[in-house]
C-alpha cells in the first residue's frame, strides 16, 4: 500500500514540474530573471521527483540515500508551505491565484 502511494507521489511530483515548466510559457512574456527562477523551481521539483524514484528502485537500504530522499521532500514540504503563505499574502486572501490561460 505505501509503496503504491510512494509510486504515485513520484509521478505526481515529476508531473507537477513539467507542468511548472509549461507554466513559464504562459505566465512570462519573455526569458526575464524572473522567468529564470520559475523554471528553475519546476526543475528542482523535477529532480526531488527522480530522487524518490531512486528510493523506489530499492536504495532504501543505503542510509545515506535515504536520508538525502527525506531531506529533499521535507525540504520540498517546506518550501512549498512557505510559497503558498507569501502567494496567500501577495494576494490578500485564500482565494487560489489567477493563472492567465
Amino acid at each position: 500500500m505505501l509503496k503504491t502511494l510512494d509510486q504515485i507521489s513520484t509521478g505526481l511530483l515529476i508531473t507537477l514540474g513539467v507542468v511548472h515548466l509549461v507554466f513559464t510559457l504562459r505566465v512570462y512574456d519573455g526569458f526575464t530573471l524572473d522567468a529564470l527562477w520559475f523554471v528553475s523551481a519546476g526543475v528542482a521539483i523535477i529532480f526531488a521527483g527522480l530522487m524518490n524514484v531512486v528510493l523506489l528502485r530499492g536504495a532504501r537500504q543505503d542510509r545515506v540515500v535515504w536520508w538525502l530522499g527525506f531531506g529533499t521532500n521535507l525540504t520540498l514540504a517546506l518550501l512549498f508551505a512557505a510559497a503558498l503563505r507569501v502567494l496567500q499574502r501577495a494576494t490578500g486572501s485564500d482565494r487560489p491565484l489567477p493563472v492567465r490561460l
